[in-house]
């Protein structure tokens, strides 16, 4: 699937705001060494550091003020005596001043092997720190993070910041899903898990480091313990060996059979399978599956193969002037909540993770007590049904009211399920509420989203992306341009691996012909869906349905046949049959050479194949097709709907000879109708 990585790209695409995001949160990592201390020192020490940049944007995108997560482990041969930990700035080879700050007092009493406690640091838009953020989104490597202890108060291990990547992966564990299957003493016997991953490459592409944090809901198991939980490779069906480990600790079942489960783990990516294992959740995780191993199910006794989540995010400012009644306060939130789903075949949303990302600028002295998710609508008061699990004496900040709080939950059934899933469709009716110790109702407040308004469609052209491409064909694809097209924008990568795409995305449908058209791509402004194979004539309505109403018919021009080749700014995405490169000018195809032109809009295949139906083999052939290139004619060798996708067809044809080297015109006809033109580049 790799090699259709730039026409996934280009089809998938969508437009974003001139705006960065009012708030944002980066991960970062260091891992850390005595060996890179300069020069390196004695005892041998590594560890490593979680650091997140919580940053807040004003609307012209200027960072106004943010906080710095550390969250470090430490390994030393003796228990050391911990004085200080910091970012400095430098590279590897060079010792450079303190930028920001932990402000760790001194830990005398820790363990050799154990974790830190967690610091927060906070900054404003002026000073050391604000330019040391700059710096450190612009160029990390020049910026690491340095322990320091009584032994070696210049510092005992440091590492170099990496930009790290973060996937959330989850599934929904069954004893059914075991090798063999485990007859459970319950219909409702099972969990849902969640796994929660940071990796970091150097500058050339190797994989430097992991770190992997395990969430288990898991519900009606008999009673006993678990004693492991593990990311095994397999598919499934599959019993497979363990390849990424939680490291957890021994937990007994309560009575009832249901109870949580939160391991943390660094990997070593130093061994194969671990790094493999890595690189395979990420680019395929239905072929890795989370297994949780008991006393009497040693192999595991509940297992679920491992999915990626689609992303949505609510970016709010929380404000006393929303609480009710409304509150005199000069507090602030600016706030961003981030949901990870995966979803059921209908659309339905069947577990999630939920990020609360608030940067309190509260009264000094303000205590923290509570965070939550409300159903209700903006001016009433509503019931808790999404709770961030805050615990006041979990928040890092500092006396002067101002920070970041940054807390992952599951979401994985009763009342907040419910409400995430009318969440997606309806946010105006859900709230955030931020409690503190003098206001246990709330101090600050916001809607998740303002009330709906109905969508507008403004353009509508191939999914090629050329503007003079209207006219669209039987299962073609389609590039929808407008306003308020969907309440929460998305994706679709929360559903299971489907041979059907899905024709309602967070409460939006469109209908083309009084047809649903199936949805590949989302946002508020654009949308790429499939024209239903079934829709004729020469003109047809587009309507996009939502929540916060229907817009006004938009015609779209139709025929038979309406060819659009793909193409970026270099030129037409066309691939070499022999090696699936893409061809470019420093890779010219060559006379005689077979190549791979993608396109849409050929029109209906013999056989048909039907609406959001991905094309499951290569019999599916297109009508058939002309081809010129430097407007000669190419021998055709095959036409068919491209393999593993929707609405996608490939042609395979013969670089004529002949031809002038540098880039050369392609035009590809279908009866009369004729294609775009795209270059290619030949030798």
């Amino acid at each position: 699937m790799r090699r259709f990585v730039c026409l996934l790209a280009a089809l998938a695409a969508l437009a974003t705001g001139a705006f960065a995001a009012r708030v944002e949160t980066i991960p970062y990592r260091a891992i850390l060494s005595s060996a890179n201390e300069n020069p390196p020192v004695t005892p041998a020490a590594t560890g490593a550091a979680n650091i997140f940049l919580h940053i807040v944007r004003d609307d012209a995108g200027n960072i106004v003020s943010g906080s710095v997560d550390f969250n470090v482990s430490y390994k030393f041969a003796a228990a050391p005596v911990f004085t200080a930990m910091h970012i400095h700035r430098g590279t590897a080879s060079t010792n450079g001043p303190v930028v920001i700050d932990t402000a760790l007092p001194r830990q005398d009493s820790l363990p050799a092997t154990g974790n830190l406690p967690a610091r927060q640091a906070q900054f404003t838009n002026s000073g050391t720190a604000l330019d040391a953020v700059a710096g450190i989104l612009t160029n990390p490597d020049q910026f690491y993070f340095n322990v320091h202890t009584v032994d070696n108060p210049g510092g005992a291990m440091r590492g170099q910041l990496q930009k790290a990547q973060m996937g959330v992966f989850m599934g929904l564990m069954s004893p059914a899903n075991e090798v063999p299957a485990i007859a459970a003493p319950s219909a409702n016997t099972g969990g849902t898990g969640m796994v929660t991953i940071l990796r970091t490459y150097d500058s050339i592409g190797n994989l430097t480091s992991g770190w992997i944090a395990f969430d288990v809901n898991y519900r009606e198991l008999p009673a006993g313990s678990i004693t492991a939980m593990h990311i095994h490779t397999g598919p499934a069906g599959v019993a497979g060996p363990v390849t990424l480990d939680s490291a957890m600790t021994r937990t007994d079942i309560p009575d009832g059979g249901n109870g949580t489960l939160h391991f943390e783990n660094e990997l070593n990516v130093g061994a194969f399978a671990t790094a493999a294992a890595l690189d395979g959740v990420f680019n395929n995780p239905a072929g890795y599956y989370i297994n949780s191993h008991t006393t009497y199910a040693g192999g595991g006794y509940i297992r679920a193969q491992l999915r990626a989540t689609d992303t949505m995010e609510f970016q709010v400012n929380l404000s006393p002037s929303n609480e009710v009644p409304a509150i005199a306060s000069t507090a602030s939130a600016p706030s961003r909540l981030d949901v990870r789903t995966i979803r059921n075949a209908d659309g339905t949303v069947a577990a999630a993770s939920v990020i609360f990302d608030t940067n309190p600028r509260f009264p000094d002295g303000s205590v923290l007590t509570a965070m939550h998710i409300h159903d209700q609508s903006a001016g009433v008061n509503g019931p808790v049904t999404i709770d961030s699990t805050f615990a006041r004496d979990a928040v890092a900040f500092g006396t002067t009211g101002t920070g970041n709080f940054y807390k992952q939950v599951m979401v994985s059934g009763g009342q907040a399920l419910i409400s995430l899933n009318d969440v997606i469709l309806n946010p105006e009716k859900h709230y955030w509420n931020i409690h503190t110790a003098t206001n246990g109702g709330g101090l600050v407040r916001s809607q998740l989203a303002a009330p709906p308004t109905a969508p507008s469609i403004g353009l509508m052209i191939s999914a090629v992306t050329d503007i003079t491409r209207t006219t669209a064909a039987p299962g073609s694809l389609m590039r929808l341009f407008g306003n308020n097209l969907m309440r929460v924008s998305t994706n679709l990568a929360g559903f299971a691996p489907s041979d059907k795409l899905p024709t309602t995305l967070n409460g939006t449908s469109i209908m083309i012909g009084g047809t649903a058209a199936p949805i590949l791509a989302s946002s508020d402004t654009e949308m790429v869906v499939q024209v239903p194979a079934e829709v004729t004539g020469t003109s047809v309505p587009v309507v996009v349905m939502t929540p916060g109403g229907s817009s006004a018919a938009f015609p779209m021009p139709l025929a038979p046949s309406a060819p659009d080749l793909f193409f970026d700014s270099v030129g037409g995405l066309i691939l070499k049959n022999a090696d699936f490169a893409l061809v470019r000018p420093e890779n010219p195809a060559k006379a005689g050479e077979f190549v791979l032109i993608y396109a849409s809009g050929l029109g209906q295949t013999t056989p048909p194949l039907a609406t959001g139906r991905v094309a499951p083999d290569a019999s599916y052939q297109t009508p058939a097709a002309k081809v010129t290139i430097g407007g000669v004619n190419a021998d055709v060798i095959y036409s068919i709907a491209s393999p593993g996708f929707v609405g996608l067809s490939q042609t395979a044809v013969r670089v004529p000879a002949g031809l002038k080297a540098g880039n050369q015109p392609v035009v590809l006809t279908v009866g009369t109708a004729t294609s775009n033109t795209v270059q290619i580049a030949v030798q």
